[in-house]
């Protein structure tokens, strides 16, 4: 009765360290994941900046294009009114 304790015991003692290796190779993975987490959150910051500021660039350089037309058809205007055609 005595052999089927002490095999008990050991065989308990060898779960627990099962347990144990299994539960830090948990908390690895976890905190792995965690600092993937941490890293796209970052990088996905850094792209709505860019992208921010691509809009921006965009909003400007759209302004500038549409006032070319605008202020051509304007001075034709005024030459147009200072030679006095119709």
């Amino acid at each position: 009765m005595n052999s089927n304790t002490d095999r008990d015991l050991l065989d308990i003692t060898s779960l627990n360290g099962e347990f144990m290796e299994y539960k830090r190779l948990i908390v690895f993975e976890l905190q792995r994941l965690s600092d993937a987490i941490k890293e796209l959150d970052k990088k996905q910051r850094d792209n709505r900046d860019d992208i921010i500021e691509i809009k921006v660039k965009a909003g400007i350089w759209g302004f500038i294009g549409a006032s070319i037309p605008t202020i051509i058809a304007i001075a034709l205007l005024v030459i147009k009114a200072k030679l006095g055609a119709p």
